[in-house]
């Protein structure tokens, strides 16, 4: 799952109307491609706020080449905290659940301001449990 450059370039550009705020949960680890030489050209002097960290690339093209983390991404667009939500801990999501499963943990509830799902929705069968559960995270 990804978030390809001309995407990530428009949520950068237009932040302030997206308004991408508090606690962020992705569904599924995010490549993001984008480069950190990108994000200067868009983002100006705003760029120089925020730390830039680089992950390996998960989806196996240019493997040399590093990307924006997801985490660094998001927190430009204005996110505080950003984690990922994963059936397993393959891709390294910070919290392991199966959407299909019918009972969020307690844990979860409520503690997601705003859910990005970069293409994972369609790959789950249960869509009556993933949307309660995907309402049940949100705050």
């Amino acid at each position: 799952m990804g978030v390809m450059s001309g995407l990530a370039k428009d949520f950068i550009i237009n932040k302030n109307l997206y308004k991408f705020q508090g606690n962020l949960l992705t569904l599924g680890e995010q490549t993001i491609f984008l480069l950190p030489n990108q994000v200067h050209e868009i983002n100006g002097s705003d760029a120089t706020k925020f730390k830039i960290e680089l992950k390996d690339n998960l989806s196996g093209i240019k493997d040399d080449i590093k990307y924006i983390s997801s985490d660094s991404f998001f927190k430009i667009c204005g996110a505080q905290d950003v984690r990922s939500l994963d059936i397993s801990s393959y891709q390294k999501a910070g919290v392991i659940f199966d959407l299909n499963k019918s009972k969020l943990p307690k844990n979860l509830y409520s503690s997601a301001d705003f859910i990005f799902d970069g293409s994972t929705i369609e790959h789950i069968f249960h869509m009556k449990n993933v949307m309660n559960n995907l309402n049940n995270l949100l705050n």
